[in-house]
C-alpha cells in the first residue's frame, strides 16, 4: 500500500491594526504684495446744458406826477406792475426789476408824458444799481406845453445776479417841473442762456501705459536742501529731476562754479555713506575742456558753470533707485552768461545694495540760493 500525506490548510491570523493618519503640513505665509500706483486725474466733466433765457417787464398806465429837476436824476416812483419775468423779480415798493440770474441783456425803456413847460427838455434813461448806463440816455426833442411826448431807449447791458434795473429821469434848462407820466415800460431779454449747471466729475482717467508722468516740485529756500520723500516706488523704473531758474553763488571767490549735491534717502534718512561716485566732463565756446570726477563720496556732486545765469539749467535722471541694487545718475547741465556757453554732461553711481524712496538736493555753499525742481516718473 502505497504511502499519502493531507495538506491541512491554517486559521486565518489576526487582522493588522490601521496606521495612523498623516497631518495636513502647512506652507509659510506669501508676502504682501506692493500697492498699486495711483492713476493721474479724472477726466474733466462734460460742460453743463445751456440754461433757458431768462427775461423779466414792469410796466405803469395811468397817470402819474413825478417832480424833477435839472440838477441830479430822479427815479420814477410809480405803483409798477410785474409784465412777463422768468430769472427776475419786480420790486414795486423801490421801483426795481431785479435780476436773479447772470448775463447779458437787450434792455428797452419806453415812456409818454408830458411837462408843465414848453422851454425845457427831458432826458430819460434806464440805470443800472443806481448808476445811469451810458448808452441808453435819450433827450427828447421839442415838444408842446402840455401835450404828450415819447422816449425810448435800449441797449445791451451785462447784468450780475442780484443787480437791479430802473428808470430815471432829468431836466434840461428848468427847474422844478412836474412830470406826469401816462405809460413806461422796462424790459430785459437775454441775449444769450444763461450759464448751465457745472458738468459731472469725470470717471477716473486710465493709468498711462507709457510716457514720462508729472510726481511733485519744490524750490530752494535760501541756504537749506530740498529732500522729496516717497518719491520712488515700484511704479516707475526711471525718474527725471528737472532744475529750473537757478541762482547759486559761486562755491569759492577763486573758482567761476558752483555745486549741486544730491543724496539719496531710505524712509526719510538721508544717505551719506561714502559710497556714490561722480565723472563728468565739461567743454564750453571758447574751446576750453576739462573733465571733473570724485571716488568715493558721501553725496554725488556736479559742478554749475555761470550759476546765476537766467538760462542755466540741470537735468538728472535716475535709475532703479527703488530696487535693492546699484542706483545710477545722469546728468546735463548748461548756461549762457552773455558771452560764453557752458555745458557739463556725466553721471553717476551709488554702490550699495539698497532700496530708496527719496532724494535730497542740497546748494555747494551754504547761502542764499533759488531753484525750481519738479520730479517724473518714467513709465516704459
Amino acid at each position: 500500500m502505497k504511502g499519502c500525506c493531507k495538506v491541512v490548510q491554517g486559521p486565518q491570523g489576526p487582522r493588522g491594526v490601521q496606521g495612523y493618519t498623516g497631518s495636513v503640513g502647512t506652507g509659510p505665509t506669501g508676502s504682501t504684495g506692493s500697492e498699486g500706483g495711483t492713476g493721474p486725474t479724472g477726466y474733466t466733466g462734460a460742460p453743463g446744458t445751456a440754461g433757458s433765457t431768462s427775461h423779466g417787464e414792469m410796466y405803469f398806465g395811468g397817470t402819474g406826477t413825478i417832480a424833477i429837476n435839472d440838477a441830479t436824476y430822479t427815479v420814477l416812483d410809480l405803483p409798477w406792475t410785474a409784465g412777463e419775468c422768468n430769472g427776475f423779480t419786480v420790486d414795486d415798493v423801490n421801483n426795481r426789476l431785479v435780476s436773479n440770474v447772470s448775463g447779458v441783456f437787450m434792455v428797452v425803456m419806453s415812456l409818454s408824458y408830458q411837462i408843465d413847460s414848453s422851454n425845457t427838455k427831458v432826458k430819460a434813461t434806464v440805470a443800472l444799481d443806481g448808476t445811469p448806463c451810458p448808452n441808453m440816455i435819450q433827450q427828447d426833442g421839442i415838444h408842446t406845453h402840455n401835450f404828450y411826448t415819447s422816449l425810448t431807449c435800449s441797449g445791451i447791458v451785462s447784468i450780475t445776479a442780484g443787480q437791479y434795473l430802473h428808470v430815471e429821469v432829468i431836466g434840461v434848462n428848468g427847474i422844478g417841473l412836474d412830470m406826469v407820466v401816462l405809460q413806461c415800460t422796462l424790459s430785459a431779454v437775454a441775449v444769450s442762456g444763461d450759464q448751465g449747471p457745472t458738468g459731472p466729475t469725470g470717471a477716473s482717467a486710465p493709468v498711462s501705459s507709457a510716457g514720462l508722468i508729472y510726481i511733485t516740485s519744490g524750490d530752494f529756500a535760501g541756504n537749506t536742501s530740498i529732500q522729496f520723500d516717497n518719491v520712488f516706488s515700484n511704479t516707475y523704473s526711471a525718474y527725471k529731476a528737472v532744475i529750473s531758474g537757478l541762482n547759486f553763488p559761486i562755491f569759492e571767490p577763486t573758482e567761476s562754479a558752483s555745486r549741486l549735491y544730491i543724496q539719496l534717502c531710505a524712509n526719510t534718512t538721508v544717505d551719506t555713506g561714502y559710497n556714490y561716485y561722480t565723472q563728468g566732463v565739461l567743454v564750453d565756446t571758447n574751446g576750453g575742456q576739462s573733465l571733473f570726477g570724485t571716488g568715493a563720496d558721501s553725496q554725488w556732486q556736479t559742478l554749475l558753470f555761470n550759476p546765476t545765469a537766467t538760462t542755466a539749467g540741470v537735468v538728472i535722471e535716475i535709475q532703479n533707485p527703488y530696487t535693492a541694487s546699484s542706483t545710477t545718475m545722469n546728468f546735463q547741465y548748461s548756461s549762457h552768461d552773455g558771452s560764453t556757453w557752458c555745458s557739463m554732461s556725466g553721471g553717476g553711481v551709488k554702490d550699495t545694495q539698497t532700496s530708496y524712496d527719496g532724494i535730497a538736493f542740497s546748494p555747494g555753499l551754504p547761502v542764499s540760493s533759488q531753484g525750481h525742481i519738479s520730479i517724473y516718473g518714467y513709465k516704459y
